[in-house]
């Protein structure tokens, strides 16, 4: 299946889990795991803070569905059997709480993210969707600087 049939299937699974007036800005695929095995459990905690609990911490490597809207960073299942994602929405973080803290895009595209003050979130994108991962930096980037000009 393209990129852009499984980008297209993300944001139909995803219509339910949006809030009204929530708008998809990339959609895509990539392994997520915590960037410090050692801060797991600080992770888990600070996701669950930061979520109200509606959020899962990933400690081992998964892949998974992405979704970046305009307010927030969204996790959804695949399917095992299909490889589509699922309406199952297994962890979200508000935008305001996640900074860039590095990118690359080689083989594959590597994104480093913050979230808050010391957790953070490493999303390694595959071959096909790996420049989502400098796309998906630059939004971030671009959304917390559109915060700090708002306010």
């Amino acid at each position: 299946m393209g990129m852009s049939k499984s980008r297209q299937r993300l944001i139909e699974a995803a219509a339910e889990s949006l809030e009204p007036g929530e708008q998809p800005e990339i959609a895509s695929i990539a392994m997520v795991g915590s960037m410090r095995l050692k801060r797991s459990l600080a992770l888990g905690l600070a996701t669950a803070a930061l979520t109200g609990g509606a959020a899962a911490a990933f400690l081992v490597p998964v892949k998974r569905y992405v979704l970046l809207t305009d307010r927030r960073l969204l996790f959804f299942e695949m399917n095992q059997l299909t490889g589509r994602p699922t309406r199952n929405l297994i962890g979200e973080i508000p935008r305001p709480a996640i900074g860039v803290v590095n990118v690359s895009v080689g083989i594959t595209g590597v994104l480093k993210v913050a979230v808050g003050a010391e957790q953070g979130l490493k999303l390694r994108f595959p071959i096909p969707a790996r420049t989502d991962a400098r796309r998906m930096a630059e939004a971030l980037r671009d959304g917390a600087d559109a915060d700090v000009t708002a306010g």
